[in-house]
């Protein structure tokens, strides 16, 4: 194998850990609140861990206040296969959004918050949600469905009793992005020096 050829596999491998949608602004010529939203593929990622890479990229979870902020969010990932996970039975999950819910609330639907602390007031609960069907623990909240996909609410355990394959961040401000072409090619030239020095001693 070439070393040209190495470092192109390497580099496309490590830039393909993570699939980012395009960085989008809901304008507030759209009649939007200016906000940046990036749904983020990553299969089988948990709540807290998403919550963390929100906040690492600069924004949070993101938190749907309104019906007309969840049409528009849910709008970047409806038609994206890579946002949706079929359970094999009837259920389609979707990506993790910011919603969580208290310990020790009145069970199923009291006590549950936006991150940002932001009220609680518009709810988009898919039917006979929230149910809390794994008792005591689904306390963290993700676009859900059933049969098809849906703009609609499920309260889901934090790790994702099936997987998860993603998360939305919301941005108040334009962050940004680290550049993840940059990164895969520092991932790729690490790979490239490690093949170099095996080939070296051999």
């Amino acid at each position: 194998m070439s070393f040209r050829v190495f470092l192109v596999i390497a580099f496309v491998v490590c830039s393909a850990q993570q699939v980012c949608a395009e960085r989008v602004q809901w304008s507030t010529a759209q009649g939007g609140n200016g906000h940046w939203y990036e749904p983020v593929q990553s299969l089988g990622i948990d709540w807290w861990t998403a919550k963390a890479a929100a906040e690492a990229a600069g924004g949070y979870l993101a938190t749907l206040t309104s019906r007309q902020e969840d049409e528009y969010v849910y709008s970047l990932i409806a038609n994206d296969p890579l946002m949706w996970k079929y359970d094999g039975v009837i259920s389609w999950h979707g990506p993790w959004i910011g919603g969580y819910q208290l310990l020790n609330s009145e069970e199923p639907a009291g006590g549950w918050q936006w991150v940002t602390g932001e009220n609680w007031e518009y709810t988009n609960w898919l039917l006979y949600e929230p149910n809390n069907a794994v008792g005591g623990t689904e306390d963290r909240l993700q676009y859900f469905g059933r049969y098809e996909k849906s703009d609609t609410w499920n309260d889901m355990v934090a790790h994702g009793f099936y997987v998860n394959p993603g998360y939305i961040i919301e941005m108040d401000t334009y962050v940004v992005p680290e550049p993840v072409t940059l990164a895969g090619l520092f991932c790729g030239l690490a790979g490239l020096g490690a093949y170099v020095r095996r080939r070296c001693a051999a």
